[in-house]
């Protein structure tokens, strides 16, 4: 049985000669669109987080993220490491890979009704 999910992923600190060979990656492995690329500077205080990924020559961390939803059949963990081994193995060095999954086929949400008396209230605040 299969489940509606939004996948998301999210590279950090990739070999930049190799962006073109991991975004390829990441969009054939699911149905991800062709993921969104940049680089950032680290902020002060987390620049342990990145210690030992290539950075370019002026300190920035490469940075790549791609979203999709769709239908999973198993545990989206599946998908996921999949995606996960695939960045490394095609990046030819270790990057930081975050990946999410948000089920969305029972999402809480709240009910706001328009009764007779909202409708009366409604006309009586507009003639005013």
């Amino acid at each position: 049985m299969s489940q509606y999910y939004e996948l998301y992923i999210a590279v950090y600190g990739f070999n930049e000669a190799r962006n073109q060979q991991v975004a390829e990656v990441i969009a054939e492995t699911w149905e991800f669109e062709k993921p969104d690329y940049g680089m950032f500077s680290p902020t002060e205080g987390t620049e342990q987080e990145y210690t030992g990924l290539p950075m370019t020559g002026d300190g920035q961390v490469t940075f790549m993220d791609a979203c999709a939803q769709g239908n999973v059949s198993g545990p989206p963990e599946d998908i996921l490491q999949e995606v996960r081994e695939a960045i490394w193995e095609h990046n030819e060095a270790y990057c930081i890979v975050e990946c999410r999954a948000t089920y969305l086929e029972d999402l809480p949400y709240e009910d706001f009704n328009a009764d007779k008396e909202d409708y009366e209230e409604w006309l009586k605040s507009k003639s005013e």
